[in-house]
């Protein structure tokens, strides 16, 4: 019998995927219109949409870890692996949602302060799709290329 804070896999799949549905219309809104009304409502929207299916899937993660896994485990790389091993649906789509909503947000804030900073969208275009893809090498790469064109100082800098 599966524990009350579990839920099926097909639930877990169908929260997952609408959560999901909104995620590339609101990368191509942050990488053409970052400062626009509608892709702030988009971006949170989206965002909000993962984060309340992570919230919804999150005990079942917390409380009900892979058999001898302990909060110990991870700490180590081996720990993570068996966290996260394939077979526990909610544990893979919990960090994906993560993974979507925290991506978003710093591609959205990179993307306004690239606009704010006055480096343009085909320089930062490459470093939000390294965002999208892996997360902070997207970050580090508009770092670098901010500090390179010396407007890491600048006053209307986000960050």
């Amino acid at each position: 019998m599966p524990l009350p804070w579990t839920y099926p896999a097909a639930a877990v799949h169908a929260v997952f995927s609408l959560a999901s549905k909104p995620v590339f219309p609101a990368w191509l809104a942050v990488a053409f219109a970052p400062q626009s009304r509608k892709t702030r409502y988009l971006v949170l929207g989206t965002v909000l949409l993962n984060a309340i299916g992570y919230v919804w899937i999150a005990p079942a993660v917390a409380l009900a870890p892979p058999a001898g896994v302990t909060f110990a485990d991870l700490g180590n790389l081996n720990g993570i692996i068996r966290f996260f091993h394939l077979g526990e649906t909610h544990h893979i789509a919990a960090a994906w949602m993560h993974y979507l909503a925290f991506d978003l947000v710093l591609g959205w804030f990179t993307a306004r302060d690239a606009q704010r900073v006055g480096i343009s969208r085909a320089v930062v275009a490459p470093c939000l799709f390294l965002t999208l893809m892996l997360g902070p090498t997207g970050t580090l790469s508009y770092f670098l290329i901010k500090a390179g064109m010396g407007r890491f100082n600048h006053p209307n800098s986000l960050f």
